[in-house]
């Protein structure tokens, strides 16, 4: 037992002095076999930054472009791991100038072909070279970009109290907005519209902030919202008996009309009441289209500060008499 013992113990001391040796060998081989994997030459794929020069500046992209593509390059094996460690330094450029145009009315189907940037990749760093790229074109669109004033049309749902009404035009700060975009989209829009304002109750000036409606996300608007105010007032009615003009009547001939007066009633704020006389409103009825006897009155001209216009009788008698 005790001679085991002896012998265990000193291969144990034999163990401790041979390992170190043993480990550093190892350790040799392996810096040796590293050294040796990276003068080897490689072939790998890495993904790497795009960045776009000489691009048109008078365009607007519709499609986003790729921020990386993934490019094959061939080097040493140390050389090579300096590029997968930082991509940001094999950032290829892709250049405006190789662009291809399919152009149409206001837009253009363009490509852009990777290869002349790979061959500028492969002069610019001589420690590797760059093989294929993927994808090796670029597809995309773009437009022309325009700009256009457009005016602002304001949607309303307005109640008021009886006996009140608008005191005249509704007044908006901006009446128009700025739109900038493709040249394409931007002719198919003539005015622009807000949201619908709801009021109910109304006996009193209003002003309200609205959104305009965004028809086309492709396109900038500014600004974005418009206020509008409302001048409201009392209104009362007015009442006028007014003559009637004909029209289309040959000079030889005359015309028997019953009634020749209108009465026409309308209502009126109160402090546009003074302005009314009864020239401010003409009517007329056309020989020409008489039938039955029968000839419908026609109101020419009106303030346009007036609202709710009713013409009592609205149809007339009418004989011509041909001489």
């Amino acid at each position: 037992m005790a001679g085991k013992s002896r012998s265990m113990l000193r291969w144990l001391s034999r163990l401790k002095r041979v390992l170190p040796v043993f480990l550093l060998c190892v350790i040799i081989s392996a810096l040796f076999w590293v050294l040796l994997a990276f003068n080897s030459h490689y072939t790998t794929r890495i993904t790497v930054p795009v960045e776009y020069i000489n691009m048109p500046t008078d365009s607007l992209l519709l499609d986003k472009l790729p921020e990386s593509i993934d490019i094959e390059i061939a080097g040493e094996g140390y050389q090579l791991l300096t590029y997968i460690i930082n991509p940001h330094k094999a950032t290829m450029l892709l250049n405006g100038h190789y662009m291809g145009v399919s152009a149409r009315k206001n837009r253009a189907d363009a490509f852009l072909s990777i290869m002349p940037s790979v061959d500028h990749f492969n002069k610019v760093h001589n420690d590797v070279k760059a093989i294929r790229a993927e994808p090796d074109t670029i597809f995309f669109n773009f437009f022309r970009h325009g700009f256009k004033k457009v005016p602002l049309r304001v949607n309303t749902s307005i109640e008021f109290t009886p006996g009140y009404g608008l005191a005249g035009a509704i007044r908006l700060n901006p009446e128009s907005l700025h739109v900038s975009g493709p040249a394409e989209i931007l002719n198919k829009i003539i005015y622009l519209e807000t949201e619908t304002l709801h009021l109910s109750n109304v006996n009193n000036n209003q002003t309200q902030v609205l959104k305009v409606i965004q028809p086309f996300r492709e396109l900038n608007y500014s600004p974005v919202e418009t206020q509008i105010e409302l001048p409201v007032e009392k209104y009362t009615e007015a009442v006028f008996d007014i003559p009637l003009h004909t029209e289309n009547l040959k000079n030889k001939d005359s015309v028997d009309i019953n009634p020749f007066i209108i009465r026409v009633s309308c209502t009126v704020a109160l402090s546009k009441y003074a302005l009314l006389q009864p020239d401010s409103f003409l009517l007329s009825v056309d020989v020409k289209t008489l039938k039955a006897k029968k000839l419908k009155v026609k109101l020419q001209k009106q303030p346009g500060f007036v609202n709710n216009i009713k013409l009592s009788p609205d149809y007339v008698d009418c004989i011509v008499r041909k001489r």
